[in-house]
């Protein structure tokens, strides 16, 4: 697992996520139709800004929309916190903090890692 003072957040114009809450329920149902901004991102999580309020500690299916020429890239996480977004633009902004990355069962896929590595090197400052 990556910490998050251990990864440099940055920001990708234009990017934005939709979303599905993992549950026993809901485990084959589509991913939401709408899009949310993505106000930062790294390679341990992310953020985005919503209408809608989600509850802390829920498991979350990611897919992140980096520009229409890219195919999305699904990420798994749990939901880290939720607080009133400050600008007013959405009410909540939403921190995800991804699952490991690895080959084991339940874990984001080694290739995602990679492509969010390249992501921070072509959006990142190299600072933390």
């Amino acid at each position: 697992m990556l910490e998050r003072r251990a990864c440099e957040r940055f920001v990708i114009p234009g990017s934005a996520i939709t979303y599905k809450i993992q549950s026993l329920f809901t485990r084959n149902q589509p991913f939401t139709d709408s899009l949310f901004p993505v106000t930062d991102l790294s390679k341990g999580g992310l953020s985005f800004l919503s209408d809608n309020p989600l509850k802390e500690n829920k498991n979350i299916s990611l897919l992140l929309h980096i520009s229409e020429k890219e195919s999305p890239l699904q990420l798994e996480g749990k939901t880290a916190y939720v607080g009133i977004n400050p600008t007013g633009t959405y009410r909540y902004r939403i921190g995800v903090k991804f699952k490991p990355f690895g080959t084991k069962e339940g874990f984001n896929p080694l290739e995602n890692l990679k492509r969010l590595e390249d992501l921070e090197k072509a959006y990142g400052t190299g600072r933390k």
